[in-house]
């Protein structure tokens, strides 16, 4: 039985009789919503064998087996659900239909740029979680480019604005830094951990250095710097009661 976090952990799953568990696992469980992340998942582990099957989910009556399907073959170098979203994205306009963000950001595809710019221009009934459009036009930018430009497109993401209005970006860029080897990504992660961008970001970023193996300086990351990387700001003062004092570096 795969539970959803277990179905999150694609490095249990590099085991052939794991891995054939969960191929019977989608085949098995149509009404299940697992279903979808696990078709994602086996498009991950290179499942190319699955694409028929996948392509029988375009012309399912439910949109979220079609945007699961077309994410998975896109990962698997299969457009046959591009047009498929793209439509779908263009004909709605009630809502930000994220499920369609994530499936047109696995085709990496230039032209989709205009798209997701029109979308995120839209006024919703509701305020949207626009992070997703602007992680996808950043995975969309970042095809074929040096690392050193990864590094540039990725640092304006990170900028003190942008960090304010949108955290989960920042976490995202963030994650896409530390699996980089780039000399300059180490140097935007150890300037984010040293920054005013959050607590969050912040601690994301030294915790990133550590796996990296990278805090060795002690000149750069003293006790007293570690302390304010995962230092919380102080709770808000009550009625009447004066400012609360700053965070010392």
């Amino acid at each position: 039985e795969f539970h959803t976090v277990g179905l999150g952990a694609l490095e249990t799953l590099m085991d052939p009789a794991a891995k054939n568990e969960l191929i019977e696992f989608f085949r098995g469980r149509i009404q299940d919503p697992r279903m979808e992340k696990a078709m994602v998942i086996l498009a991950e582990l290179g499942c190319k064998e699955l694409a028929p099957e996948f392509k029988e989910y375009l012309a399912d009556k439910s949109s979220y087996h079609q945007a699961a399907a077309a994410e998975a073959l896109a990962l698997l170098g299969d457009n046959s659900g591009h047009e498929l979203i793209r439509k779908a994205l263009e004909g709605n306009s009630r809502f930000l239909d994220e499920k369609n963000i994530e499936a047109l950001k696995a085709f990496r595809d230039s032209g989709d740029l205009p798209l997701l710019e029109e979308v995120d221009k839209r006024k919703f009934g509701y305020p949207p979680n626009r992070s997703l459009i602007h992680m996808a036009q950043a995975w969309i930018h970042l095809k074929g480019k040096s690392n050193a430009d990864q590094v540039k497109i990725l640092s304006a993401l990170l900028s003190p604005d942008q960090a304010k209005a949108d955290g989960s970006t920042g976490l995202w860029v963030l994650d896409q830094l530390g699996g980089m080897k780039d000399p300059g990504s180490f140097e935007l992660l150890k300037t984010v951990a040293l920054g005013d961008g959050g607590y969050p970001l912040r601690r994301e970023a030294f915790l990133l250095l550590m796996t990296r193996g990278l805090i060795l300086d002690h000149r750069t990351f003293p006790e007293a710097r570690i302390r304010y990387v995962f230092s919380t700001p102080p709770p808000a003062p009550a009625a009447g009661a004066g400012k609360p004092a700053a965070i010392t570096k």
